[in-house]
């Protein structure tokens, strides 16, 4: 997907192994293995899902209503938001990473690494929630409201 570019992944849509260097969205369609790069994004939504994603910075990718990110690599300069009941379970943050999950927003099974951030805020909709969260140096904040396990 070149810069300019939109791929939209619609109802019972699958995308294969996309490299995203502009806009991929998927709603309520299957991302399965796209690489997102400097400059790109990633908007899945209405109940999509985005499986092995792998972020190399660029535009934060925002996870929104209903939909699940599973396995993301959240790599330097990437950004992975987690909004609105949305959820992402096994996620890898990498040195450089960065996860941020608000307005009842779920984090499952993640790994923090050397270097990253995992942020906990309360929007204006509820807390965040992390759970089986695993620590190796890498720094989580938990703001008020927020909940983590």
């Amino acid at each position: 997907i070149e810069v300019t570019g939109t791929q939209a992944v619609f109802q019972h849509g699958v995308s294969n192994d996309a490299t995203v260097n502009g806009r991929q969205l998927v709603q309520s369609g299957t991302s399965n293995r796209a690489v997102v790069n400097v400059g790109g994004s990633q908007v899945v939504s209405a109940g999509g899902i985005a499986n092995g994603t792998v972020l190399n910075g660029g535009t934060p990718t925002v996870q929104t209503p209903n939909s699940r990110a599973n396995g993301t690599v959240i790599n330097s300069g990437g950004v992975q938001t987690l909004t609105l009941g949305a959820s992402a379970a096994d996620p890898v943050i990498n040195d450089g990473g960065v996860q941020t999950v608000i307005h009842q927003g779920a984090a499952i099974n993640t790994f923090v690494l050397t270097g990253c951030v995992q942020n906990l805020e309360r929007g204006l909709l509820g807390g965040a929630v992390a759970t089986d969260t695993h620590h190796s140096g890498g720094v989580p904040y938990v703001y008020e409201r927020a909940t983590a396990t």
